[in-house]
């Protein structure tokens, strides 16, 4: 597994070349700049939320100062970044508490889900 990233796109690509969508796979490395927001090599961090956040609100007031057409693609463009940001925090939110019943359940006398057992790994000498 590949992880890409640039501070300026406020996003990681977990490349995965037959599922990217910058590209459509024709090539070995994504294109962050043209990244599709649908797609599922996308990855982000609540630091990428935080970005986030922030060029909705720089957006936002930028197109205060723009009339007509390209004031409202502006905000639209605000709205998108926000919508991300939301979702982002749902599925965070969501995983952290399926994590928490994991972990209690874990924890009880009579364990009703089973650890696995672990293996070291067969490149070190442990």
């Amino acid at each position: 597994m590949a992880v890409y990233g640039t501070p300026r796109t406020l996003l990681m690509c977990v490349y995965r070349r037959d599922k990217a969508l910058c590209h459509r796979g024709l090539k070995d490395t994504p294109s962050l700049d043209q990244s599709v927001p649908t797609c599922v090599n996308i990855a982000r961090t609540d630091q990428h939320a935080t970005g986030l956040r922030l060029r909705a609100t720089t957006l936002t007031q930028q197109a205060g100062h723009v009339p007509g057409p390209l004031g409202e693609r502006l905000r639209d463009h605000a709205t998108r970044l926000r919508t991300d940001v939301e979702h982002l925090v749902r599925a965070v939110n969501q995983l952290t508490a399926h994590n928490r019943q994991l972990l209690h359940a874990l924890s009880q006398p009579n364990l009703p889900v089973r650890a696995l057992p672990t293996q070291p790994h067969p490149d070190r000498t442990e």
